[in-house]
């Protein structure tokens, strides 16, 4: 029986009939935002606990905190404040790390109190040693196929940090991996399981603003965001595959759109610390007619921008903007009204959590699973494809039955 049955990637899935559902005032943990609304279940902390009994006997439980046994593999900056995340999190307990620097490790047994037999130096370490039920991939982007496919084998459940992989090829195996294996293979999209995130997606959805003519979004960072040898800085594409994935895969959920083709260009910033191009602008269209403009530096002058960047959707009969912490209509030749706030997590990394705990135990794809992810993949591929040509590219190239690498 297949567990997971998203077996294809569809080129045009269906568009969004409804708004998604209310974040719930059951989360617990750092960074909250409470209010009286509807339990979601994607978001809802109650339903870590009921996974008991069904990962088998593996299971650990050891306090009202313990849950699924976790094994993170990967403790760079961002790492490390995933472990942290985990660690404090009641639906899953932080049972093994590894990573090969043993400045990493000794800070994960000093940190998080783990125990020294719990800090691994390989793969074969953990797996010889420890019994898991997930883990957690948070290694650099060219090592995800490999690590990802050992843990699958394992046995385990997989969540993967973005980019899913650095070619379709290799995405496609570790989806080909998971379906083997029959886990859930789910992408740490985090970005659209934010209040505010699911608040654009369910203004498009509800119509408040007619139907989608074009999308404009602009994201700026500063220049020395991560630490001197952060991988990033030699990375070729480092704001496409990084950090443009985010809003990629966000311009996806808001819309409920595909992406049809792509063009775009990037440039060099001389005085910046990054060896490629940080910084890009795309053209994309999107199934529909629709035309999104992107444009993207991680190595800016101008003033920053959110995380999430700044969004102007424009309607047949309005638009939306998202800036900061303010979403706001305004119906053509109206005065604009404020959006108001959703309740639930700043840290979209809550809603992943409990979104791979719900698939865990549905048997349900994961709202970001690896299938629907290919169509994010896919766009930032398409991205690298194009400015690599320096011309236009069509997403059919990246079909399931193309052959792009």
């Amino acid at each position: 029986m297949r567990l997971f049955s998203d077996q294809s990637v569809s080129p045009k899935p269906p568009r969004l009939t409804e708004a998604p559902p209310p974040i719930s005032e059951e989360w617990v943990g750092p960074r909250l935002q409470r209010g009286p609304t509807t339990p979601d279940p994607l978001c809802s902390w109650p339903l870590l606990h009921t996974l008991v009994g069904i990962l088998g006997d593996r299971r650990q439980w050891k306090g009202p905190r313990d849950g699924m046994r976790l094994l993170q593999v990967g403790l760079g900056s961002w790492g490390r404040r995933w472990a942290e995340l985990v660690d404090a999190s009641p639906g899953f307990q932080l049972a093994g790390i590894i990573d090969p620097d043993p400045n990493s490790r000794a800070w994960a047994a000093e940190t998080l109190a783990l125990p020294l037999d719990a800090v691994y130096e390989s793969f074969d370490g953990a797996l010889a040693h420890g019994a898991f039920d997930t883990v957690l991939v948070t290694t650099p982007p060219e090592t995800h196929r490999a690590v990802t496919e050992t843990a699958l084998t394992a046995g385990c459940h997989v969540l993967v940090e973005k980019p899913l992989a650095t070619s379709v090829a290799d995405a496609r195996a570790m989806a080909a991996a998971a379906e083997r294996a029959e886990r859930a293979l789910m992408v740490s999209q985090n970005y659209r399981y934010t209040a505010m995130a699911r608040a654009m997606r369910a203004t498009i959805a509800e119509d408040r603003i007619g139907s989608v003519l074009a999308v404009r979004i602009a994201f700026r960072d500063t220049r020395q965001l991560f630490p001197r040898g952060n991988f990033r800085y030699s990375m070729r594409h480092p704001l496409v595959l990084d950090m443009a994935i985010h809003h990629f895969d966000l311009l996806r959920a808001i819309t409920g759109r595909e992406p049809t083709s792509v063009d775009a260009r990037s440039w060099r910033v001389p005085d910046s610390p990054y060896a490629h191009d940080p910084a890009c602008a795309a053209l994309i269209t999107l199934t529909g007619d629709v035309t999104a403009v992107y444009d993207g530096d991680w190595a800016a002058h101008a003033p920053e921008t959110s995380w999430n960047g700044d969004w102007e959707i424009i309607g047949t009969t309005g638009r939306l903007t998202w800036r900061g912490d303010a979403i706001t209509t305004q119906c053509w030749e109206e005065d604009p009204v404020a959006v108001p706030a959703a309740n639930g997590p700043i840290d979209g990394r809550l809603g992943v959590l409990a979104e791979f705990a719900r698939a865990i135990e549905t048997g349900q794809p994961p709202e970001t699973g690896v299938h629907d992810n290919l169509n994010s993949l896919a766009v930032t591929l398409g991205c690298v494809a194009s400015i690599e040509a320096g011309s236009p590219v069509a997403m059919e190239r990246f079909s399931r039955d193309g052959t792009s690498s």
